[in-house]
């Protein structure tokens, strides 16, 4: 037997699936004229009513910590915005319902945020635009109703008078205005198109996230919630800030553990399709479609080549060391605070007979320029007392570099890869992929490395394994530093062939690697 009408609004009022079902027209499945809601929606649409109680200062809200904001990961298409777009609808509906009191609409507020002003304006018009014209919200929520302030940027309900509005829409790197707000929702805070062309920077991702946490948030009301909806990107992006503040984190796959589609009644989410988009581009399967910053096989530099490894040390003794140089190479940062990076600093040794490095120990830690520089002339002077160190000579390494030479250390300054004068930071990092690919880099077993406490080892191929979107480059650099520098010896020495043809990246396995 149908719902009546009064019956409808009842549920419509219970349930925020019901309500989008009915409002909304839908291309997905629908029973009895309903939308019929997915599992990976039920998981969103779930979180959202808890949001709402708390918002709606219901049972236990005073006592939500940290935990009441929310972070939500979903493959593009999913309707994650969809859903959020539905949400403030059923929100400022039932804060209309009593709540709030006969003052209710002095009361609710809400900001959206997107990564650009239009885009964030989109949403604005379409919660507006259900407001005025939709005849279910209007029969679920009668109490709502426009006012003669009906802006795209901002708007109010009839009965907001004060000087928060109703809705506020604005761009991440916009001015954000002392409104308050009961909810902030964030919603793709980094532009795809952004990062497709090279043009977002770990500094831009940090002030994205500076913007958030210093503005953004600080304009929650008590019991006031916020909800990010987004693509990941990078190791460090919004999402990974929200999870290490305490928010609740909603990650939807495209892929179960078994390879199964979470929506294969979909064509664009078919397994097969999925599938085959994983095959086809990895990286951007893992980022969009599960969530991850990098693909399990790595970006730049595979898995597959951090595999190679040794047991004991390559020397056999004291006269066959003498076959091998020590080497060292630093990424420097001389500060230590929130937002700065590391300094790293790899220690290799460097086989004279066939050139294999084996890579003997990492440093890695934030530290003022003094700490710095007694970091390197401990290793240079005491702990392993290499032939060759390896200083990016840029800010804090060309001060230390400097500072160590007049106590007479030898240090060597290597130009910022890409500066006029020397390699495109790509062209040495395809040195360093070709190295890798051909063996001849020897991570310490994990057997050698539990025997000697050596935990930097799986931290570092996860750093490589995520260059260039991890959180930080400072690994990396050093390591591809490391490589190229090593590769410039060789060349010094008489042993590279220049006239030997190398292996290109994109051509035939079957040419000789020469490195």
């Amino acid at each position: 037997m149908p719902l009546s009408d009064a019956e409808k609004v009842s549920l419509a009022r219970q349930s925020l699936a019901f309500y989008i079902g009915w409002a909304h027209k839908t291309d997905m499945d629908v029973e009895d004229g309903q939308a019929v809601p997915q599992p990976h929606h039920e998981t969103i649409i779930n979180r959202m009513e808890e949001v709402a109680a708390i918002i709606l200062r219901t049972g236990d809200w005073r006592n939500a910590g940290q935990e009441r904001h929310t972070a939500i990961v979903a493959p593009p298409g999913s309707a994650k915005t969809t859903l959020l777009q539905g949400f403030y609808e059923w929100l400022l509906g039932l804060s209309s319902l009593g709540y709030y009191g006969d003052n209710w609409a002095d009361m609710i507020h809400m900001g959206h945020v997107s990564h650009s002003a239009d885009q964030a304006w989109r949403m604005s018009f379409a919660v507006r635009d259900t407001i005025e014209h939709n005849d279910v919200f209007r029969m679920c929520f009668p109490k709502v109703k426009p006012s003669l302030k009906w802006a795209e940027k901002e708007w109010r309900v009839a009965g907001c008078v004060g000087i928060h509005p109703t809705f506020a829409a604005l761009g991440v790197e916009g001015s954000m205005p002392g409104f308050r707000w009961n909810f902030l929702g964030l919603d793709d805070l980094i532009k795809p198109e952004a990062v497709k062309e090279s043009n977002l920077t770990p500094t831009d991702v940090e002030a994205i996230i500076y913007t958030v946490q210093e503005v953004g948030m600080r304009r929650l009301v008590e019991g006031g919630c916020a909800m990010l909806t987004n693509t990941r990107w990078f190791e460090r992006d919004p999402t990974s800030w929200a999870i290490d503040q305490g928010w609740t984190p909603i990650v939807i796959k495209a892929l179960d553990e078994n390879d199964e589609s979470f929506w294969p009644e979909r064509e664009i989410f078919s397994t097969e399709t999925l599938l085959e988009e994983r095959k086809r581009n990895p990286e951007g399967f893992a980022l969009q479609f599960m969530g991850e910053p990098a693909p399990a096989e790595g970006i730049e530099f595979k898995r597959e080549w951090l595999s190679y490894e040794y047991d004991q040390l390559p020397w056999q003794d004291s006269e066959d060391r003498m076959n091998y140089a020590i080497v060292s190479s630093w990424d420097t940062a001389g500060t230590r605070n929130q937002r700065s990076d590391y300094t790293a600093g790899w220690t290799a040794a460097v086989d004279l007979r066939t050139w294999d490095i084996y890579l003997l120990d990492l440093f890695h830690e934030k530290l003022e320029f003094p700490e710095l520089c007694e970091a390197i002339r401990d290793s240079t002077l005491y702990k392993f007392q290499p032939q060759f160190v390896w200083i990016e000579e840029k800010a804090t390494g060309q001060s230390a570099i400097q500072s160590l030479q007049r106590e007479g250390i030898h240090v060597t300054g290597v130009d910022a890869y890409g500066q006029r004068g020397s390699p495109k930071l790509q062209t040495v990092t395809n040195q360093a992929k070709i190295t890798l690919a051909s063996g001849r880099v020897h991570f310490p077993s994990p057997e050698f490395a539990m025997v000697y406490k050596l935990d930097w080892v799986e931290m570092s191929k996860l750093a490589l394994l995520m260059y260039p979107r991890g959180q930080h480059d400072d690994i990396p650099r050093a390591f591809i530093q490391l490589i190229f520098e090593t590769f410039r010896q060789q060349q010094e020495f008489g042993i590279y062939d220049p006239q030997q043809k190398q292996i290109g990246w994109g051509e035939s396995e079957g040419e000789r690697v020469l490195v």
